[in-house]
């Protein structure tokens, strides 16, 4: 690895030179390495944090409609159709952003192509379908445990709440294929 000359300086011979070379060369490749792994832990991170932001978008509209449903029912204030109809598409434009955000993440990183990205949407929109209606039916289940122990002959109200969350989760997974469609249709002419 090493030479001595003759005035007794020492040196790398030919094998020690090209083994500083393979060494260096590794180090090169290993940090090399890291930086990629890095990045691409960087960015499966920020996937799962934009699908998170996106799905908590997606559930607290109609959480929220569904929680003030109940309370403006448990205050005994009889809601007018008209309200009842703002209840619902407050509820259900949230979810529609959510759809849009959706079809844009998933066009963004994971499918370019048409079906696949509305087999993907269809299957979130069932997923948060089948999430909120669990939290309508879990307000429901509330409100009719609290109206059994008291005299409030308001059951009508609970059984409104569970009315809307149905049609509102059947309203938005019917809808999401087309939405889906015209919303990628919007991009791509865009581009």
């Amino acid at each position: 690895m090493v030479t001595q000359s003759a005035r007794g300086r020492y040196s790398l011979s030919e094998t020690g030179r090209a083994s500083l070379a393979l060494f260096r060369k590794v180090e090169v490749e290993r940090q090399s390495l890291n930086g990629a792994v890095q990045r691409e832990v960087g960015k499966l991170t920020s996937k799962i944090v934009f699908l998170f932001f996106i799905l908590g978008a997606a559930l607290m509209a109609p959480l929220s409609v569904d929680i003030f449903f109940s309370v403006q029912y448990m205050s005994l204030a009889a809601l007018s159709a008209e309200q009842i109809v703002v209840i619902f598409l407050a509820g259900f434009v949230g979810m529609i952003a959510s759809l849009v955000l959706f079809v844009i993440y998933d066009q963004h990183y994971f499918a370019k192509n048409l079906r696949k990205n509305i087999v993907h949407v269809v299957l979130f929109a069932i997923g948060v379908s089948v999430l909120s209606f669990l939290s309508t039916f879990a307000v429901y289940s509330f409100q009719t445990g609290t109206l059994s122990g008291m005299s409030i002959p308001s059951a009508s109200g609970a059984n409104m709440i569970l009315i809307v969350g149905i049609l509102r989760t059947a309203s938005f997974v019917g809808i999401t294929p087309m939405m889906t469609y015209s919303i990628i249709k919007k991009l791509r002419l865009r581009k």
